[in-house]
């Protein structure tokens, strides 16, 4: 993909940048960074930031559950509420380590929601208690 077009009203004001075209579907005219905190049972630390391209999100998160563990397998918040389509829906991956070994799960993102779901295949997974977990995963906006 080339940048085939940036149109602006001086130096280092740029007002239209145009990716792989010059039409209006090739305009990039949505950029936004950001924190989000991540909502889920029993942590001691929950943080997130966000990358927002167009209609695309791209999250990463980290929480730490508290020594009770964790009650639930849904974690709320996302900063944007995802695209209504099942053929749109995100995910990516939840990894932590527990005594053994590095633990990695899948990330859900549901249609038209603002919630992601820990997955191990079809099944929901709850996290032990005193982990520290990293999530990273994306999704698509209206």
């Amino acid at each position: 993909m080339a940048l085939t077009q940036v149109i602006g009203s001086g130096i280092g004001q740029v007002t239209d940048i145009k990716l792989g075209g010059s039409g209006s579907a090739n305009t990039l005219n949505d950029y936004e960074e950001g924190t989000w905190t991540p909502s889920f049972n029993n942590v001691a630390i929950q943080e997130g930031v966000y990358v927002k391209i167009g209609s695309m999100v791209f999250c990463t998160a980290r929480i730490q559950t508290t020594s009770g563990g964790a009650s639930g397998t849904t974690i709320s918040g996302l900063p944007f509420t995802s695209f209504n389509s099942n053929a749109s829906r995100g995910g990516g991956l939840f990894t932590y380590q527990d005594e053994i070994q590095t633990q990695t799960f899948a990330v859900l993102v549901e249609a038209n929601n603002t919630v992601i779901t820990i997955r191990v295949g079809s099944t929901d997974k709850q996290i032990s208690a005193s982990k520290t977990a990293f999530i990273s995963f994306s999704y698509r906006v209206a």
